[in-house]
């Protein structure tokens, strides 16, 4: 009440610490944290009002006789015990899933014998597990096993998550628009939640759980604007306690959506009967939670679209890397798209960028075989000669550039890159290969849109190291963007006289 947390170490389990476990048990069940009726049961179930999940303390006697009774120095029920203490003091600073394994580690290590564990890497958590035991040659030598081959926790920026080919994104969103063109009322209502993530997550960078569990009464209309209330979670922007109830960890933020959004929210709760003064828009006065969208969408690709491999199907979590790209390539910068992401810092952010090569070549090939836009549609536009343009040949093709026609270099030095100097003529906007050099030349630029996203990455790095500036990640998405366009210009053609210049 203070403002101050209040903390209290756990080296050892006694009556002291037992009595305090209590205590914050029967707190955690007064709250509807804990289901429980009783500290002593042998599962408890947990609930933060999004997943529920049930945690065992008791091992089979059979595996303890085999593996932990031989060495932790303390009996099966002494152990659910000391389980039970070591769990309760770590509530309030893990979520409920790292609750939850960290629960299944220490089961495991109760499994386990000396010998397993010279052999069989464990978590951090099993190892702090183990100084609660009392002191034995046997305790330390587990110890010291589980502190040789522990896997480490490391609070660092992870890497990049590889993504589904994006001509995968592509064909989703064709399919899920025919499909709602030509749906009833009942597969609409079923499939909603399907409609609003695509449209919505693809644009607005969400985690799947944020997704879920936006509020009933979410839509406000002013002026003709729409503005959507989203739940975001704040517990990955701060370092503090945890409350396990929606209100406490996650904050209501708005955002303006488009009419269209609007309309099919409208449209949803007209069909499905809703007022708007339920909890939640998508399941009502219950939560309609991840496992739910996941199986659903799962349906959705293999009862609509007849996709029945899980390597082609998409993923609730994967449009959050789409709209992170679609931020990117629209010129958002780190910082804004760290904002919409609720990133603590701007290094996790710029890892969206390593899937931008990927997205620029399937747009452009998608665009190129169906002459129909996609969701990249500010993608720079192709060069083309005015008509009747005079072409001169260069080695591999013609340059529609008057100017270096007469000896200026000035468009030559623009796509000048260190060592390939002057000459360099593919990756310049002005130059058209020969046909039997078009492989070649659409190959080239591939490398220039590859490189030229690398060094966007290396600049944001800069930025969030302290050392760098905005203004050269702005020259960087510009030098991207053009090497996308002077890609998308040779592909789209696919080697077809699309200029009107005469060599």
């Amino acid at each position: 009440m203070d403002g101050f947390t209040r903390t209290m170490a756990l080296t050892a389990v006694t009556d002291r610490e037992t009595a305090e476990a209590r205590r914050l048990f029967e707190k955690a069940r007064d709250t509807g944290v804990i289901l429980n009726a009783s500290f002593d049961d042998s599962v408890w179930k947990l609930t933060d009002e999004v997943h529920t999940c049930s945690i065992r303390f008791l091992p089979r006697e059979e595996a303890w006789e085999a593996g932990g009774g031989t060495w932790m120095g303390i009996g099966r029920e002494a152990f659910m015990t000391y389980m039970k203490v070591f769990l309760v003091f770590s509530m309030g600073s893990l979520a409920l899933i790292s609750l939850r394994e960290r629960a299944s580690a220490v089961m495991d290590l109760a499994s386990c014998s000396l010998k397993d564990l010279e052999e069989r890497p464990f978590p951090l958590s099993a190892l702090l597990f183990t100084e609660l035991l009392p002191p034995s040659p046997e305790r330390d030598a587990a110890a010291e096993s589980l502190d040789d081959l522990f896997i480490p926790f490391r609070k660092g920026p992870g890497k990049a998550r590889d993504l589904a080919p994006f001509e995968t994104f592509l064909r989703f969103g064709e399919g899920l628009d025919a499909f709602w063109e030509q749906a009833g009322s009942g597969e609409k209502v079923r499939f909603f939640p399907i409609r609003l993530w695509w449209d919505l997550t693809c644009i607005l960078p969400l985690r799947p759980t944020e997704f879920t569990l936006i509020p009933g009464g979410c839509l406000r209309q002013k002026d003709g604007r729409c503005f959507l209330t989203i739940r975001r979670t704040i517990l990955k922007k701060r370092r503090g306690a945890r409350g396990y109830r929606v209100d406490l960890d996650y904050a209501k933020e708005e955002y303006e959506v488009t009419p269209a959004i609007a309309r099919e929210i409208l449209l949803y709760r007209e069909m499905a009967g809703r007022t708007g003064k339920e909890k939640y828009l998508l399941g009502g006065d219950r939560l309609f939670s991840y496992q739910e969208l996941r199986i659903l969408l799962a349906s959705f690709q293999t009862e609509v679209l007849g996709i029945s491999a899980p390597e082609a199907m998409v993923r609730p979590g994967d449009t959050r890397h789409l709209a992170m790209a679609g931020l990117i390539l629209s010129g958002g910068s780190p910082s804004v798209c760290r904002a919409l992401a609720g990133h603590e810092s701007i290094t996790v952010s710029s890892h969206y960028y390593a899937n931008l090569p990927s997205l620029i070549t399937s747009a452009v090939y998608s665009y190129s075989r169906r002459r129909s836009g996609t969701f990249l549609a500010d993608l720079p536009a192709r060069s083309l000669p005015e008509r009747g343009a005079v072409l001169h040949r260069v080695p591999g093709g013609t340059c529609s550039d008057q100017g270096a026609a007469a000896g200026d270099v000035s468009e030559c030095l623009k796509v000048f890159r260190a060592g390939t100097g002057l000459g360099a003529c593919v990756s310049c906007p002005h130059f058209r290969p020969d046909p039997s050099r078009l492989s070649m030349a659409v190959k080239a630029r591939e490398e220039d849109l590859r490189a030229d996203c690398a060094f966007l990455v290396s600049m944001v790095d800069l930025v969030s190291k302290g050392r760098g500036h905005q203004e050269g990640i702005a020259a960087a998405l510009e030098r991207l963007r053009g090497s996308a366009g002077r890609y998308s210009s040779l592909v789209c053609g696919e080697g077809k006289e699309e200029y009107h210049g005469k060599a």
